[in-house]
C-alpha cells in the first residue's frame, strides 16, 4: 500500500517541484554567468521534493496513531469551561508586517483596526510561528510537541486537541479550506478528522466558512440542543501563493500604482514589475482576509465567544532577499496573534480580559498554543505547563525563541 501512495505522491508532486525548479531558475538578478543558480534551483527542488517523500512516510505512521489515540478520563485534571463559544482561526501565510493593524502604511486591514479602537481586538506583537512551512507549525500547534521536546518523540506520539476535546464538555466542529486533497499527508489533516465534526470547503474562497458554519450550527441545535458549548477551529486558505488566487475582483483594491513596497519602514527587495504585482497580490489577499475575519467574528459577536486568530507561518516577500518565499527568516516567522471578545465575554469574564492585557507584549512561540488556548475553555490536562501559558502569571517570558536551524530569534523585535 505505501508503495502505490508513493507513486501517486510522485505524480502529484512532480509539477510542484518542477515549477519550484523554474522559479529559481528565473530569478535573473541572481544567475550567475556559470549557471551556478542552475545548480542551486535543482538542489532546491530535489530538497522538497525528498522532504515530501518523507513526509508522505511519516503520515502513514501518524495516520496509523492517532486512529488508536484513545485518552483516559483522569487525563483531564480540570474540565469546567464557562466560555461558551472558543474559537481558533488558523490563518495561512500571512505576514504580519503587511496588516495595517500592525502599522503597515497601506489600508490592509480596516475592519481590523476600528475593533481595535472600538476595544473589542487585542493585538499582540510579539508572536511568532515555530516553523517556516504549515506541516512542520502543525505538528506543534495541535499538540503537546513543541521546539524544546520534539526530538524526544515523533510529534503524533503527544497528546491532541482533538482527543483532548473529546474529553471535555464542548463540541468540536473543525471547518477548513486545506482539505486533505490539497497538500499530501498533512498533519493538521491527521489531527482535524478526529474533531466531532469536520467539515471541508468546496469553494476557492474562505467566506464560504461562513455558511458552512450556520449550516452545522443549526442543525446542531435541533440535534443536540443540551451541549450548547462549542469549540470551533476555522482553517482558512488565506494568504497562501499564489496570491491572486486568494481573493475575487472586487477585493482588488491596490495596484501597481497605490501599493507601498514596504514592509511598515523597511524597502522590499522587488527587481522590477512582475515582483511588484505579487506584493500587490499579495496585500490585496490581507485586505480580504480582513473581510473573511469580520464575517466569522459576526457569527459570535452576540454570543459569549472569544476569538484568537494566528497564522501558521509567514511569507518572506522579498525582505531578506530578492525572493518571495516562506524560508527560515525572521519574515516568515512573524505572525498575527489576535484576541477578539465580543462584549458578552468582556462583561462574564474580566479576569480572563486582564491576563490578556498584560500579555500583549510578551515574547510568545505559537508550539505552546495548546498551554495557552486550553485553559481559556477549562481544560487543565496532566501535560500542562503554566510556565507555558502566555496568560498565566507564571508563564516563562524568558523562554529562548529558536523557530528553524537552530536560530535565536530575538525577545524584542
Amino acid at each position: 500500500m505505501a508503495s502505490i501512495l508513493s507513486v501517486l505522491f510522485l505524480i502529484v508532486e512532480a509539477p510542484h517541484t518542477i515549477a519550484t525548479i523554474k522559479k529559481y531558475k528565473e530569478c535573473e538578478a541572481l544567475l550567475n554567468a556559470d549557471g551556478t543558480m542552475e545548480y542551486i534551483a535543482l538542489a532546491k527542488g530535489a530538497y522538497y521534493f525528498g522532504r515530501n517523500i518523507s513526509s508522505l512516510r511519516e503520515s502513514n505512521n501518524s495516520n496509523q496513531a492517532l486512529e488508536k489515540a484513545s485518552y483516559s478520563k483522569d487525563y483531564l485534571l480540570k474540565n469546567t469551561g464557562s466560555v461558551e463559544n472558543v474559537v481558533l482561526v488558523f490563518g495561512e501565510s500571512l505576514n504580519r508586517n503587511f496588516m495595517g493593524v500592525y502599522g503597515y502604511r497601506a489600508p490592509t486591514t480596516p475592519y481590523l483596526n476600528a475593533l481595535k479602537e472600538k476595544g473589542s481586538l487585542l493585538v499582540f506583537d510579539n508572536v511568532i510561528s515555530p516553523a517556516f512551512y504549515t506541516d512542520k507549525s502543525f505538528t506543534m500547534l495541535l499538540t503537546y510537541a513543541n521546539r524544546d521536546n520534539l526530538n524526544q518523540k515523533a510529534w503524533y506520539q503527544y497528546k491532541n486537541l482533538a482527543h483532548i476535546l473529546k474529553l471535555s464538555d464542548y463540541k468540536s466542529v473543525w471547518i477548513t479550506s486545506q482539505g486533505y486533497g490539497l497538500m499530501w499527508g498533512n498533519s493538521y489533516y491527521q489531527v482535524a478528522k478526529h474533531f466531532d465534526t469536520y467539515i471541508e470547503n468546496d469553494k476557492p474562497y474562505d467566506e464560504n466558512l461562513v455558511a458552512l458554519f450556520k449550516r452545522y450550527y443549526n442543525n446542531e441545535r435541533e440535534r443536540e440542543s443540551k451541549k450548547r458549548k462549542n469549540f470551533v477551529v476555522f482553517h482558512l486558505i488565506g494568504n497562501h501563493f499564489e496570491y491572486k488566487n486568494r481573493f475575487p475582483k472586487e477585493f482588488s483594491r491596490f495596484n501597481l500604482n497605490n501599493t507601498s513596497y514596504f514592509s511598515k519602514n523597511k524597502s522590499l527587495k522587488v527587481k522590477n514589475n512582475t515582483d511588484k504585482q505579487v506584493v500587490t497580490d499579495y496585500i490585496n489577499s490581507v485586505y480580504y482576509n480582513d473581510y473573511v475575519l469580520h464575517s466569522l467574528i459576526e457569527l459570535f459577536k452576540d454570543k459569549d465567544s472569544l476569538i484568537i486568530y494566528l497564522s501558521d507561518h509567514g511569507d518572506d516577500m522579498f525582505e531578506s532577499s530578492a525572493f518571495n518565499t516562506h524560508e527560515c527568516s525572521n519574515a516568515s516567522m512573524e505572525i498575527p496573534f489576535l484576541i477578539y471578545m465580543s462584549d458578552a465575554f468582556k462583561q462574564k469574564h474580566p479576569q480572563m480580559v486582564k491576563s490578556f492585557e498584560e500579555a500583549l507584549h510578551k515574547p510568545f512561540m505559537s508550539d505552546d498554543l495548546l498551554h495557552t488556548v486550553l485553559p481559556l475553555a477549562g481544560i487543565i490536562t496532566k501535560d500542562y505547563e503554566k510556565t507555558r501559558d502566555l496568560f498565566n502569571e507564571s508563564y516563562n517570558d524568558k523562554r529562548t525563541r529558536k523557530p528553524c536551524d537552530n536560530k535565536v530569534y530575538p525577545m524584542n523585535k
